[in-house]
């Protein structure tokens, strides 16, 4: 699990649910993102202090929780869009659920 701090405890995890990440919608966590390939975002995060993805691997398959800093800032933005451009499509805004019910405040 990578924790970031954020006001809202949102937490990036793996789950044992891999088939969910073959639905269209994935909003099946109280603000808790999946990530679908844990051991690349490790190796992304940690690869600049020197961890290759055998040695996440390992750290991954122990049993015990291990916290690890993170030497270098990250910068983690997460964004909610219900309506997005879309380029050389037929339609030129493509419009999303609104599951979180933020645009009835703003229309």
């Amino acid at each position: 699990m990578a924790v970031f701090p954020n006001e809202y405890a949102i937490y990036l995890h793996d789950t044992p649910q891999e088939e969910l990440f073959e639905e269209s919608e994935r909003d099946f966590s109280n603000g808790c993102i999946r990530v679908e390939d844990p051991q690349a975002l490790g190796v992304f995060v940690l690869g600049p202090q020197g961890w290759d993805a055998e040695k996440i691997s390992e750290h991954m398959d122990g049993d015990s929780t291990e916290r690890v800093e993170v030497e270098e800032t990250i910068n983690i933005y997460i964004v909610y869009f219900t309506a997005f451009p879309t380029w050389g499509e037929e339609e030129p805004v493509k419009f999303y659920p609104d599951i979180y019910k933020l645009d009835e405040d703003r229309l």
